[in-house]
Parts: C-alpha cells; structure tokens; sequence
C-alpha cells in the first residue's frame, strides 16, 4: 500500500513542548521539545508504516491571512524562551533524519498540508495528516484521512462529524461561524457551536444559510447573522486552506524508509 502521511510539524514541536516535563542537556539547553517531537515522529513512523513522508512548516513573520485581517492570530504570544533555542535543534534533527519538509513563505503549513493532499489525493492508496487541527478536517475525504498522535485517532468522515457535528465538507462554514479563539478568526457573535452546526445540517452551507435568512426561525441566530454576516464571510476568508501551491516536490521524492534511521532513540 502506498501511504503517505504529511506532518503538521510546528503541530508537534508546541504539543512535545506542552506535554514533556523540563529536560536539559548537559550543556544546559532545553531540549523537551526536540526529545518530544523525535518520539513523536518515530511513533508516527513506527505504528503507520508510511511509503512517504512530508514535514511542513510554518514561516516566520505571519502569511497572506495576515493582510485580510491585521487581528489574525494577534493573541499569540511570542513562543516560550525555553523553546526558542530548541528550533535549531529540531531542524537539525529533521535534517538528520532525511525527511522531506517544506516551507513556503506568506503561506502557513495549513497551506502546504491542504496543497500536498489536494493534489497528490490519486497517487496514493491513503494520505495521512498528522496534526491536531480542526480546520485541516476540511480535507477528510476517501483516501485522505486525519491522525492525531496524541490520542490515537484516525478521523474518517464519520470520525469527523462525530466530533464535530458537521462534515468535512462544511468545516470550512462552521468555522466561519463559530470563529477560531486559538487563531483570533472573529466567526459571527452571537452563534455557538451547537446552533452553527444545527443550522448547517438544515441549510448545508453558508450560501444557503443567508439566502434562507427569512426563513430562519431561531431570532437569536438571525439576529445574529443579520447583523454580524460581514464577519462570517472575513472568517471564511481566513478558514479557507490554499490547495494550489507550487510545491517543488512530486510523489517520488517523498519516498521514505525507517532503514537507517532506527538508531535515533
């Protein structure tokens, strides 16, 4: 089988970070993230046996989302000093392990994740992303699945409404009215995730949601909707994943083989 698993790399180092105690080397460099996203990326391989393999990361100084909303993830801080100095080390470490990885500058990792699965959805038996990203359920779709490590869970379509209420097909509408608090996407006020998911499942998408907005019979979600609808169309500006980067790399140069590499842990 051809499996190819593209890793939301930046998703692993902040959760590696979080979730492993202090560690130092003896040089007294923080390393939890870099001995966190090893374990990780080895478990990944390990346990999914993927034919291929593609890291992507984030740039630097903000992308395109940036310049449609000055706000867009204005509410991050800068990342922890303590994690600062591990960057380095883990792009050592990628180096070091021969895996692919891409980035690309004004456009996120989400960019390159929805890029790589979009267009690379027919040459593969099964595509999985690695991350736990909600907006990234947008691509679930046959052979292109999600897998987050932390839990063990492999969302499919069926995975993916049961989590969230919606399917893969109307994340990208769900979000833009239910808003994103982790990257400052304002949503429509007024609207949480129970009446965004009840009014997709009656009206199954945003269009057909302001089109119908007469007929809506919850005031608290037509007010809402009435009064916020330039926000729900910013928010789906922001939500929406780019999927025709040029990407530099074709499926062949994407293969990958544990051989060799079993030695890091």
């Amino acid at each position: 089988m051809k499996r190819l698993i593209i890793v939301d790399i930046s998703s692993f180092i902040f959760r590696a970070f979080f979730a492993i105690r202090p560690m130092t080397s003896p040089k007294g460099t923080p390393v939890n993230a870099v001995y966190g996203t090893l374990t990780m990326l080895m478990k990944l391989l390990q346990n999914y046996n993927p034919t291929h393999v593609v890291l992507a990361r984030d740039t630097s100084g903000g992308s395109f989302r940036n310049e449609k909303y000055d706000q867009y993830k204005a509410n991050r801080g800068a990342p922890p000093d303590d994690l600062i100095p591990q960057f380095a080390l883990i792009e050592e470490l990628i180096q070091k392990m021969e895996i692919p990885a891409v980035a690309i500058p004004n456009y996120e990792a989400d960019d390159i994740i929805g890029s790589f699965a979009v267009q690379m959805k027919d040459q593969f038996d099964e595509i999985l992303i690695a991350s736990g990203d909600k907006d990234l359920m947008q691509f679930v779709d046959g052979p292109i699945k999600m897998v987050d490590t932390m839990k063990d869970i492999i969302y499919g379509r069926k995975e993916v409404f049961d989590k969230m209420g919606v399917y893969p097909e109307q994340i990208v509408d769900y979000l833009s009215l239910l808003g994103d608090s982790s990257d400052n996407i304002p949503g429509v006020k007024g609207i949480g995730a129970k009446g965004a998911a009840k009014l997709l499942a009656e009206y199954e998408n945003l269009d057909n949601i302001f089109k119908n907005l007469d007929k809506l019979t919850n005031k608290r979600a037509k007010t809402a909707l009435e009064n916020h609808g330039a926000d729900a169309e910013l928010s789906k500006g922001l939500v929406e994943i780019v999927t025709d980067l040029e990407l530099g790399l074709d499926a062949e140069k994407l293969q990958y083989s544990m051989e060799g590499h079993e030695g890091f842990l």
